[in-house]
């Protein structure tokens, strides 16, 4: 993520492929890229590296068998919307991954900009399919800062899995308001990251995606107070 000391009232603009085509659960890295600033995982990765690190859960431990892990998650956090990140969020995110029937899911619903519906694809590359399919058994949250995930089969590589760049954990009361327009450029996406969503813009000869620097943001701030990102495709 973009953090370090570079100026208190600076705007950094980032120009890439292309804008994203969405900030719930991208497939491709024009959307993965811009709301990685926004969203965070449970685990994350050293800068530069392969190894693992904290993010929004502090340490994990698994059975012997590694079929149930337990994380422990980092407390004193909010999403942009000022509500609280916990146990119950971490569970509403991940069934809502795992469950083709989540009633917040909106599989294969148009949204207000005629994109296509959620399909969550990510997830089967990483747990091999929803529901009964899926590496994932069951998610619980055992109490306000801790979840358990039990697993089909033995996965030691699973905070791994959770660092994925897809697996972003969204405010489940953003999702719950905007509803199937959730993630496009009409509502953007509520994380607990460095930028919050401020404004997308489309079908103008200066399309982008303004980010703001999150005051409160629970970990080291942002070095700039601005973050534009240009979609040049050409």
């Amino acid at each position: 993520m973009l953090v370090g000391q570079l100026g208190s009232a600076q705007t950094l603009v980032f120009a890439q492929a292309g804008l994203p085509i969405t900030l719930d659960t991208g497939e491709d890295d024009n959307s993965r890229t811009a709301a990685y600033q926004i969203l965070e995982n449970l685990v994350s990765l050293v800068p530069g590296s392969s190894q693992l690190q904290p993010a929004l859960a502090t340490s994990w431990e698994a059975n012997d068998d590694a079929t149930r892990w337990t994380f422990n998650l980092r407390e004193g956090v909010t999403f942009h919307d000022g509500t609280s990140f916990n146990a119950e969020a971490v569970v509403f995110n991940v069934e809502r991954w795992n469950n083709s029937e989540h009633p917040y899911g909106f599989r294969n619903m148009g949204a207000a900009d005629n994109s296509v519906g959620k399909t969550f694809v990510p997830w089967t590359w990483l747990f091999g399919g929803f529901d009964d399919v899926s590496l994932l058994e069951s998610i619980t949250a055992l109490d306000d800062m801790t979840v358990q995930l039990d697993l089909r089969d033995s996965v030691s590589f699973l905070p791994a899995l959770l660092a994925s760049g897809y697996l972003g954990v969204h405010s489940p009361t953003a999702i719950q308001a905007a509803g199937v327009d959730y993630g496009t450029s009409a509502v953007g996406a509520v994380g607990t990251g460095p930028f919050q969503f401020d404004t997308w813009t489309t079908g103008t000869s200066t399309d982008e995606l303004v980010l703001t620097r999150f005051d409160d943001y629970w970990g080291e701030a942002a070095g700039v107070t601005r973050l534009v990102i240009l979609g040049i495709d050409d």
